[in-house]
């Protein structure tokens, strides 16, 4: 069994607890040569994107979305049927 990053785990339960869906990520970019790429991705809630984050991976740049998420001035969703 993997171990999840800290990060990663941190938002899933926050949103999960919000009673929100499950976060996904989409890489929105990769740039550099194959040997030094640099990906950017973003963490989104239903259709809301709540952070994005780049790294030399897609996982990194997933935790550094997630983190991106979990920063005080991270844009909020409300949960469905709240608006």
């Amino acid at each position: 069994m993997a171990v999840v990053c800290g990060a990663l785990n941190v938002f899933q339960e926050r949103v999960q607890g919000e009673g929100r869906p499950t976060p996904w990520y989409r890489v929105v970019e990769i740039r550099g040569p194959a040997h030094e790429q640099v990906f950017d991705v973003e963490v989104l809630v239903a259709e809301d994107v709540l952070g994005r984050g780049e790294g030399r991976s897609k996982r990194l740049a997933e935790r550094a979305a997630a983190r991106a998420a979990l920063s005080p001035a991270a844009p909020t969703a409300e949960p469905e049927g709240e608006h």
